[in-house]
């Protein structure tokens, strides 16, 4: 899992490119999009969608909320945070 300081607002995201099993830490953040440093696929930083190919599978995204100096991220979609 990647969490991601965007603009004062924090996501997490799957932390692997589905294209390949690429590791996305190393990837660049390009405005509201992470780039796979492997082939190049983006992939929407919000929303987890693919932007780019060759990836075609969206990436999984999780809940934050921050409570204090602790970020909290859930990793059932049903469950609240």
């Amino acid at each position: 899992m990647l969490v991601i300081n965007l603009q004062n607002t924090f996501y997490a995201i799957s932390a692997t490119c589905p294209h390949e099993d690429i590791s996305l830490h190393l990837g660049a953040i390009q405005g509201d999009c992470i780039k796979c440093p492997l082939h190049g696929s983006r992939f929407n930083i919000k929303t987890g969608v693919v932007q780019d190919d060759p990836a075609e599978t969206d990436l999984q995204t999780y809940r934050v909320k921050i409570s204090g100096s602790h970020i909290l991220i859930s990793t059932e979609s049903s469950c609240d945070i």
